[in-house]
């Protein structure tokens, strides 16, 4: 008898999971960032966050393959070895393709584009660079940075039939963020640096399974 019933129990929360979840569905996510850089100037990690908005787009009787965009605030950075921590601020836009199975589950991959909102070091959004071994100069730290980011993104995750869910994701920077010619950059002249991060993700999806 307990046995039929773990049975049954499992096949209505399948049946629930297989819910029409085709066409267009928008959500909201927040969760934390874990990053760092990966290149001549890797220090320690970094904890920052991410907030935005889903838009995913379903195929099927059951949308179980979609693809999905996303807009967050994503916050990046990383702590140098000389303790200096750097903070990065991005607007990124990740476009996926999302396979979800039966039991919830799912596996994504694509690409993300970022676009540079702010950058600091220790709160501070100027530093002295060195021009001799006796003169400096104040330079932004943004505008030492390129404005833009692209890389290769990936993750799992799980979505509940109420439209709930939890993910983590992996991205690699497949562009150099350090302005290469600016011989005032506080990454050092010549340095190729590209973001790393790992994020932890709840996430809500509207009128999901509707």
């Amino acid at each position: 008898m307990r046995t039929r019933t773990l049975f049954i129990g499992a096949a209505l929360f399948i049946s629930a999971s297989l819910n029409a979840q085709s066409g267009f569905t928008f959500g909201a996510k927040a969760g934390l960032n874990l990053t760092n850089l990966i290149g001549d100037n890797t220090g320690t990690g970094h904890t920052g966050f991410h907030v935005g908005a889903i838009g995913n787009y379903g195929f099927g009787k059951n949308g179980n393959a979609s693809v999905l965009g996303e807009m967050l605030f994503d916050t990046k950075g990383w702590k140098d070895d000389v303790g200096k921590t750097w903070n990065l601020s991005y607007i990124d836009i990740p476009i996926m393709f999302r396979y979800r199975f039966y039991f919830g589950m799912y596996a994504e991959g694509g690409l993300y584009v970022g676009f540079l909102a702010g950058a600091s070091s220790d709160g501070k959004s100027e530093v002295d660079i060195a021009v001799t071994d006796s003169t400096s100069r104040r330079v932004k730290v943004i505008d030492a940075l390129n404005g833009s980011d692209l890389g290769f993104i990936g993750g799992i995750g799980y979505i509940h039939p109420k439209g709930f869910g939890i993910g983590w994701r992996y991205s690699v920077g497949l562009k150099n963020i350090d302005k290469n010619a600016d011989p005032n950059s506080p990454l050092g002249v010549g340095s190729v640096d590209v973001n790393v991060a790992m994020q932890f993700s709840v996430k809500y999806y509207f009128n999901w399974g509707k």
